[in-house]
């Protein structure tokens, strides 16, 4: 395995719509080109646009963050989100900051498209929440 780089963690469905026990989701970290080891399982994010909220807060903010980027911010440029799960990066780390000082951006892949598009809100059952305002 190559060089570690942030935790990550991938959410398959809409936190926001699915029960905890249910929710489908990897945590991880970014790694570079190599052979992982089991019990180690690769996971493979599409490359292609995204919205990015970067938020700066308690982990326990990140829902109303997410919630706020796909309530708020997505309908107003007229963007989709892509079939692709959405993902957060943790820029730093609990073990060496204070909370109020942690920084996760919550990444939104985004469709593309030709001309304007009326954005739908995702409160699906899938893993792509719009970008919020954070704080």
């Amino acid at each position: 395995m190559g060089a570690c780089g942030g935790m990550v963690c991938v959410y398959h469905d809409a936190p926001s719509a699915v029960a905890a026990p249910d929710l489908r989701s990897h945590a991880g970290f970014e790694i570079g080109s190599g052979p992982i080891d089991p019990p180690l399982k690769q996971v493979n994010l599409p490359a292609g646009r995204r919205a990015v909220l970067r938020f700066k807060g308690l982990y326990s903010g990140l829902s109303a963050a997410d919630e706020r980027l796909d309530r708020n911010w997505l309908p107003g440029p007229g963007e989709t989100p892509a079939d692709s799960p959405v993902f957060e990066v943790y820029l730093n780390t609990p073990m060496n900051t204070p909370p109020e000082a942690l920084l996760t951006e919550i990444c939104l892949p985004l469709a593309y498209h030709q001309g304007p598009k009326t954005a739908q809100p995702r409160g699906l059952p899938r893993g792509v929440h719009p970008p919020k305002d954070a704080a």
